[in-house]
């Protein structure tokens, strides 16, 4: 693992999404080498220190053997070293072989594994492609940021040698995978804290994950206590195919947060307006007591309870925007737990729990234009798929929903055809 480039960069401002950012990413080669410190590489610039620089973050260490794998997706970038805004460009790092804590003498530096880099939206837009965010997690090229744990100068030409090995094995790949699916490696919390050389930035993570885990149980009883054996279709078994539908959903979204999109799933249903007289106030009201007395976040808690507010589907000629990432996904993991085959059980449940007619002829169905129009109706259950149910496929959000919706609502056209056929004695 010989150093072939050494690189620091200045501050540069860019525009990401019509928002002003600014980023230290575009490093540049320099030829007399850069000297490693315990806080960060001298005359380099750091933004944002919770993502580079600092006593656990002090240098990020790239291999050159791993641009080729992103040169032939984005030949268009900027292919010069320190093109991943990495300090040192070694000849070959091989991440598999690299464990946490691990000591190695670089240069006059003397420097100790502690973990990987997660990209950002930075490295997409330096590749021209959003894409490149997931691409690069999931083709485990992490780099590694390292600490300093004595100063020194690291000049092209000087080679990584492992100096101690750390007597705790956690190969750099495999923290990379946990910190990519934290909630589904929860349980590595205790091993991690037990080992002193992971860094308190990926504790801290974890520990998060823990405290957001015992939420979302505590979440899942209550609902369940709430609303199991709700004969409407708005029952417990809903709030569940909601949250799994909506885990599915997010997965495919890299700054989606889970736990959002979990409280507001879990949480959504728990004080509808149609079994409130139509106040749709009272869901957001007992969302925000429940999430307040478990101490959550108050930034949260607004994201879970504007989900709340703006899930609804307010009739045929009313637009309802939500105004998160997640709340889109909740959005459509509900709104597809109407469509299809469940959509189509739900919509007969609902209507015999309010004792209206299975179908009438004789009753139009109507396109509502107001909210208030659409809670006082009080049409047979079939109209309901003309005022609602076959609106929702091009209403979905995310991509991964519209392909699904695309699919259940296949499923109740075909319905709709063999049941007017029946209808009308025709078979």
């Amino acid at each position: 693992m010989k150093v072939i480039s050494t690189n620091i960069s200045t501050k540069r401002t860019l525009v990401i999404n019509n928002e002003t950012v600014e980023t230290g990413m575009y490093k540049i080669p320099v030829s007399d080498g850069i000297v490693l410190t315990e806080n960060g590489v001298e005359n380099d610039a750091v933004i944002d220190r919770r993502y580079h620089g600092g006593e656990e973050k002090a240098c990020y260490i790239y291999g050159h053997n791993n641009y080729a794998f992103f040169q032939d997706k984005y030949p268009d970038a900027e292919w010069g070293y320190g093109a991943f805004g990495e300090n040192i460009t070694l000849s070959e790092l091989k991440e598999s072989e690299l464990n946490v804590g691990d000591i190695y003498q670089l240069g006059e530096a003397e420097i100790q594994i502690t973990e990987p880099r997660i990209p950002c939206s930075k490295l997409g837009y330096r590749f021209g492609s959003p894409k490149a965010i997931k691409e690069f997690a999931n083709a485990a090229l992490s780099g590694v940021y390292v600490r300093v744990l004595k100063t020194g100068k690291v000049r092209v030409g000087d080679e990584m040698k492992l100096k101690k090995a750390w007597p705790i094995s956690l190969k750099l790949t495999d923290l990379n995978t946990w910190l990519l699916k934290k909630r589904a490696h929860a349980d590595k919390w205790p091993q991690l804290e037990q080992n002193e050389a992971v860094s308190e930035n990926v504790k801290k993570q974890f520990r998060k994950v823990d405290t957001q885990q015992a939420v979302i149980d505590k979440a899942l009883v209550y609902v369940r206590q709430l609303l199991e054996g709700e004969g409407s279709g708005h029952d417990w078994w809903h709030i569940k195919r909601v949250n799994d539908l909506a885990i599915t959903i997010a997965n495919n979204y890299d700054d989606a947060d889970l736990y959002i999109v979990q409280l507001g799933a879990l949480l959504h249903d728990i004080g509808d307006h149609k079994f409130h007289d139509g106040d749709h106030t009272v869901g957001p009201k007992m969302v925000t007591e429940w999430l307040e007395n478990e101490h959550v976040n108050p930034q949260v808690i607004e994201k879970v309870v504007d989900i709340v507010k703006e899930i609804s589907y307010k009739g045929a000629d009313v637009a309802t925007p939500m105004s998160s990432l997640e709340g889109q996904i909740v959005q459509d993991a509900d709104r597809l737990d109407a469509i299809g085959a469940i959509g189509i059980a739900r919509t007969f449940a609902y209507g015999g729990n309010k004792n209206r007619e299975m179908h009438n002829p004789e009753v139009v169905a109507e396109m509502h234009s107001d909210f208030e129009s659409y809670k006082k109706t009080t049409g047979p259950t079939i109209n309901h798929f003309y005022e609602k149910l076959l609106l929702l496929k091009d209403r979905m959000n995310t991509e991964f929903g519209k392909k699904l919706a695309n699919e259940r609502h296949a499923y109740m056209e075909q319905f709709l055809e063999e049941f007017f056929a029946e209808w009308d004695g025709k078979k």
